[in-house]
């Protein structure tokens, strides 16, 4: 399994970022229901498990029984302040 993710992310990290969405551009009117503010996100961002932010490319995956999304950002501010 670990031999697949870390393939994956090698094709993945060859990438074009030209053809990546910056999430910093992305726009949504707050006016908007969620569920049209949900549907305006997707069709801004295109993948959202994979865009940019600012010039860092982001990748989301999620494993099965693996630590939550939450707990991953929580550690990573943890050590980048660190």
């Amino acid at each position: 399994m670990i031999r697949k993710v870390g393939d994956y992310m090698k094709k993945r990290s060859t990438q074009d970022k030209s053809e990546l969405v910056n999430i910093e551009n992305i726009v949504i009117d707050e006016n908007k229901s969620q569920e049209e503010r949900i549907k305006e996100f997707y069709r801004q961002i295109k993948n959202p498990y994979r865009f940019l932010c600012g010039d860092v490319i982001v990748n989301v995956m999620f494993t099965k029984n693996g630590k939550s999304f939450e707990d991953t950002i929580k550690y990573f501010l943890k050590s980048e302040m660190s």
